[in-house]
């Protein structure tokens, strides 16, 4: 990427698709080793300043790029997040991608809630989600494995599922997503089989209001810092330990992406963003709650793209 556009290097197996994707871009392609290609290439910019994505190649890459561009004599500037900051703003095509993603997760979701039985293993739920998710018209699934725990394994924030099985009054923690033109959705719900008990009710309540509270200081212009605060003082206030991860991420052509929002992020939301807001409680032996959706922030305020069900009585088999 230069003042004179953006060229991207490839060998001969990604020419076609580079162009086929990247119209914009102009494709070269490499005959020969990257190091040997990047000696020669190098001189035609000599004495010029190269910036590498340093949070993304091992030091030994870096002492090699510094070898081969030696002749040239580059002035190597380690750079980061440069094109991870252009890409936290989303334009129309980038929103409408992601909400074409959240929708058949939305649609997977709403047909696992038929679906699911008691007796069912954590293993076997994460294969249906990911069944319902392919055949709802996914390219693929955002990640893998699912997180999907029961009963006191929701505790665990990134828990991988297992053989337990789901029994009547379970609690099932779901964090899923999908893939849609490469943009990635992350959703996560609650399901409750047979009533709630009036503790589960109420940690499932405070969860939502603080939801809601970090929704209402989204704007663009808020600080990321702010709004994860606004979430953690109503678990606080309600006498529950707040989640240890941060509130929120952006989301696109990763499912981590930025802005970050946590009480140590000082990011700052733009419009166009698009992040998660998905705050939870964590109680080890008894079980944990998070409720996740996407939102947009927009100039005004944000908007919620996720629709699946967060009453109660609708996630209630």
């Amino acid at each position: 990427m230069s003042e004179d556009g953006v060229t991207l290097f490839v060998d001969s197996r990604y020419t076609e698709l580079a162009q086929n994707q990247s119209p914009p871009v102009k494709v070269n392609q490499i005959d020969t080793p990257f190091d040997s290609f990047w000696e020669s290439y190098s001189r035609s910019f000599e004495g010029e300043r190269v910036g590498y994505e340093s949070h993304k190649i091992t030091h030994r890459q870096v002492l090699e790029l510094r070898d081969r561009s030696r002749a040239a004599k580059l002035n190597l500037v380690s750079t980061q997040g440069v094109i991870e900051k252009v890409r936290s703003v989303k334009d129309p095509y980038e929103i409408a991608q992601i909400q074409k993603s959240v929708d058949i997760a939305d649609r997977a979701f709403a047909k696992l809630l038929v679906a699911i039985k008691p007796g069912q293993t954590e293993i076997e739920i994460a294969w249906l989600l990911e069944k319902l998710i392919r055949e709802e018209g996914a390219e693929r699934v955002a990640w893998h494995p699912f997180i999907v725990a029961v009963g006191a394994n929701s505790s665990m924030p990134h828990y991988h599922p297992g053989k337990a099985q789901l029994q009547k009054q379970d609690m099932l923690q779901l964090d899923f997503g999908a893939v849609v033109n490469g943009y990635c959705s992350d959703i996560s719900r609650v399901v409750f089989m047979g009533k709630p008990t009036a503790d589960q009710r109420k940690v499932y309540q405070v969860v939502w209001d603080a939801q809601e509270s970090a929704m209402r200081r989204i704007h663009p212009g808020a600080k990321s810092k702010e709004v994860d605060a606004a979430a953690r003082e109503v678990v606080e206030k309600a006498g529950y330990k707040p989640y240890g991860h941060g509130l929120s991420h952006g989301i696109g052509l990763e499912v981590h992406e930025l802005p970050s929002v946590s009480l140590r992020s000082t990011d700052v939301l733009q419009e166009g963003n698009v992040i998660s807001v998905e705050p939870g409680i964590y109680i080890p032996g008894w079980g944990g709650i998070r409720i996740e959706d996407l939102v947009l922030v927009t100039k005004s305020g944000c908007e919620t793209l996720t629709k699946s069900p967060k009453d109660i009585s609708k996630v209630t088999i």
